[in-house]
């Protein structure tokens, strides 16, 4: 009889600890999953506020790069964060580090950041505006894209240069190229229906002209993708079509060109479906 109870009483102690075990283990990963701050980089940290929904970037330096296999430590709240502030101090923003953020209709970037890591910006489908600050000189390949909703992008005075494909596949259709800017990519603007392009009266390098990009010395960069009007006739004085410079336009159905025009870029007219009729001046080599 006693080692029945024996037997019986130990039966009951494993059975007691196997449920502290089981009650305790999620209290583990619950404690995991709500972590509402850590370290982003070197001297980085980030931040959440539940209740204001704000990821906030502190401390000085680079903001850690991403892989494509990594998840940030803030993803758990991707579809609940609305509001991005980069802090003064922080450098640089990583690779792939505001992606896939589908309640995010603000991100305000302070005037310390000099660089967009590779898709930066990316699949944020509530972001309506973004302002790029003049800091950041160089706008590189797909810094920003993948955001159906971006309509208003503004780029301050101090951005030099905009490269290939740096604003992708967003809705951006009209755009200002500040004074500072000394280089355009023709594919800058890709996959967004871009209607229209100003720039600033005191730039060195480009000019606008009817909503359409030329630099200086008189060679056409970008005509807009979405640009309205069947038939366009570039002006007098020009002396080259740029690479890529009508690229996908599915309006025009002819294009004039004059004679002072002596060469014309690789795939300039690449995708215009219903281009029929455009004459090559005799001076094109």
């Amino acid at each position: 009889m006693k080692k029945k109870r024996n037997l019986l009483y130990q039966m009951l102690c494993l059975a007691l600890c196997f449920s502290m075990v089981l009650s305790y283990a999620p209290m583990i990963v619950s404690a995991e999953e709500t972590a509402v701050s850590g370290e982003c980089g070197d001297q980085v940290t980030w931040n959440y506020d539940a209740e204001t929904k704000t990821l906030t970037i502190g401390g000085t330096g680079p903001m850690k790069d991403y892989l494509v296999s990594e998840v940030t430590p803030w993803a758990v709240y991707a579809n609940d964060i609305t509001t991005i502030v980069i802090g003064e101090g922080i450098t640089r923003i990583g690779n792939r580090s505001f992606n896939n953020m589908t309640a995010l209709t603000s991100i305000s970037i302070s005037e310390t950041v000099a660089e967009l890591g590779v898709y930066a910006i990316y699949n944020c489908d509530a972001l309506e505006s973004l302002c790029i600050p003049g800091s950041i000189k160089r706008i590189t390949e797909y810094s920003v894209g993948g955001c159906s909703q971006l309509q208003n992008l503004t780029l301050l005075e101090g951005v030099e240069e905009i490269g290939k494909r740096a604003i992708d596949d967003c809705s951006v259709e009209s755009v200002t190229i500040p004074s500072s800017v000394v280089s355009v990519s023709p594919s800058a603007f890709f996959l967004n229906p871009l209607q229209s392009i100003t720039v600033a009266e005191n730039n060195q390098h480009y000019y606008a002209e009817d909503g359409v990009l030329f630099t200086k010395d008189k060679k056409l960069v970008i005509y807009p993708v979405a640009k309205t009007g069947t038939s366009y006739t570039v002006s007098e004085g020009t002396i080259g079509i740029g690479e890529e410079a009508f690229f996908n336009n599915q309006n025009l159905e002819s294009v004039e060109l004059p004679n002072t025009v002596t060469y014309i870029g690789k795939e300039a007219f690449l995708g215009c479906q219903q281009l029929g009729e455009i004459n090559i001046p005799s001076g094109v080599k």
